[in-house]
């Protein structure tokens, strides 16, 4: 990590201006660089990130297998600064590292340091392309298409590059006519952006060395980063082997996407309410770290899986906006048992707001794994299960929250908290309560839960007929209770909640 601060102060995400002159020719290019010393990651996140310096290529797919004595490998001592490095040999056909872009990025930055160590590449294949193969890349679909994609040859005895991509007709552009560059034969550092039917741009050294409008790319979106050689015609024998260090892939952050359930559309950009998307799924699909999903009035019938975690001082928030509801709508969705319309599984630093959730064939918020979970001021309404229901969580807030008609036919209780720690259970109405069978309760901390606190709650309307046979609970407002055997539940602070239920706060072993 020694590099990512450094490099981010200097590299924090490029962004290109296109001009067109419509059926003329090509008007302008404007590249530049953003600098942010205050706040050096503030406009970008970093999704692929490597030093070397664990000695480890786990995180990468290598070709050849890291069986075979010429797939890549890491060397002590010879990296930047005397570090370690990634070393590709040139000698035995293609030999690089790959990894997959875990998230869709339409724009990006791969940058990494590069010595081509003195190798030796013949000229003598016959044809240009021959003497040349592929350095480093961004490639994308199931073909591996280049979107940005560095190569290499040498004249003399100078190292020249080139870019290469292909283009949405097909055709394999090769830049190497008037973009040529030349490549240190040292550690320089490398850098690799794209933006998908607009442009791609090369740095070193902070530098820009070419920069070039796309008008059209084969593929949407990359899948895939690679480093290390490959392409390389049979025709010729390089010898050697190159250098790579600190190889990191970043792509521009987004503060805000916006949602219109009636005007939106999924194709749009999502940077603003003229521009909103159409489904909420979709912009949690495009959010990370930092990011607020504005969701806008209207009646969203849709499941809500929340993808990606945030970071401690850069939540992911969905919060409903505008003079009207918002409403997901789960009617007719089929939700796997034990899970919520709304999903949270491993997330962390999470944030949902004044979201009115109903008709859910399971529970309506769920979060099972998670921690640093905020749950405000939402409305869950005729949920199979519960309204909410946190289990095995960490560092929980639920507050303001209405749950009415939970408990529709399902188990549980209408907010249920299971096996959490450091939680708060505050300022929630729960009321019409249906409960039919096995649970109803209207708040329940249970399990192995330690270290919370319950209060400033009201419950109450909770079933009145019910069948004792069945229904264990009855009409309690509060439960507290650990079931099974080997279970620790203590220092759960309950005060000043109301409750209008026969069994106000109930305490049980359940032994």
């Amino acid at each position: 990590m020694r590099f990512i601060s450094w490099m981010l102060e200097r590299l924090d995400v490029f962004r290109i201006r296109i001009g067109l002159s419509y059926g003329f020719a090509l008007a302008g290019v404007l590249l530049f660089l953003q600098v942010s010393a205050q706040n050096p990651t503030g406009s970008s996140w970093v999704w692929v990130e490597d030093d070397f310096e664990s000695g480890s290529l786990a995180s990468w797919s290598s070709f050849p297998d890291q069986a075979d004595e010429d797939a890549p490998g890491i060397f002590d001592g010879v990296g930047v600064g005397g570090s370690k490095a990634m070393s590709v040999t040139v000698e035995a056909g293609d030999c690089f590292l790959s990894t997959p872009i875990p998230r869709e990025a339409s724009e990006g930055t791969y940058t990494f340091w590069f010595h081509p160590n003195g190798i030796s590449i013949p000229s003598d294949s016959g044809w240009f392309m021959g003497n040349t193969f592929r350095v480093a890349g961004i490639l994308g679909g199931d073909l591996w298409y280049a979107v940005a994609v560095l190569r290499m040859r040498q004249q003399d005895d100078v190292y020249k590059g080139f870019l290469e991509y292909r283009a949405s007709d097909g055709t394999v552009v090769y830049d190497y006519a008037e973009g040529e560059f030349d490549v240190l034969n040292e550690w320089q550092k490398i850098s690799i952006h794209y933006r998908i039917d607009a442009s791609i741009a090369v740095l070193r050294n902070d530098q820009i060395v070419r920069e070039l409008v796309v008008p059209g790319h084969a593929v949407g979106l990359p899948s895939v980063v690679v480093l290390g050689k490959s392409y390389q015609d049979n025709s010729i024998s390089p010898q050697g082997q190159m250098l790579y260090d600190d190889a990191c892939f970043l792509v521009p952050r987004i503060p805000d996407l916006y949602v219109d359930a009636q005007y939106g559309n999924d194709s749009a950009a999502g940077n603003s309410p003229s521009d909103a998307l159409k489904t909420i799924q979709r912009a949690a699909d495009k959010s990370g770290p930092g990011t607020t999903v504005h969701i806008l009035p209207g009646l969203y019938q849709e499941r809500l899986v929340v993808p990606f975690s945030g970071e401690s001082d850069a939540w992911i928030q969905f919060v409903g906006e505008g003079s009207g509801d918002v409403v997901l709508d789960g009617t007719g969705i089929p939700i796997r048992y034990g899970d919520g319309l709304v999903q949270l599984s491993g997330r962390s630093y999470i944030r949902l707001r004044c979201l009115n959730i109903r008709n859910s064939t399971g529970s309506g918020i769920n979060a099972y794994g998670s921690d640093h979970i905020e749950i405000l001021d939402n409305t869950t309404f005729d949920t199979h299960s519960s309204g909410i229901k946190l289990r095995d969580c960490g560092n929980v807030m639920v507050s303001g929250n209405s749950v009415r008609r939970a408990v529709n036919g399902g188990t549980e209780e209408c907010i249920t908290i299971s096996s959490c720690v450091e939680f708060e259970v505050c300022h929630n109405s729960v009321a019409d309560g249906v409960g039919l069978y096995e649970g109803g309760e209207g708040i329940c901390v249970k399990g192995n839960s330690l270290h919370g606190s319950v209060h400033h709650n009201a419950v109450h309307d909770l079933p009145e007929n019910y069948d004792p046979a069945v229904h264990e609970a009855g009409e309690v407002g509060i439960y507290i209770g650990a079931r099974n055997t080997g279970m620790t539940l203590s220092d759960v602070d309950v005060f000043c909640n109301t409750t209008s239920t026969p069994i106000g706060i109930a305490v049980s072993s359940e032994m």
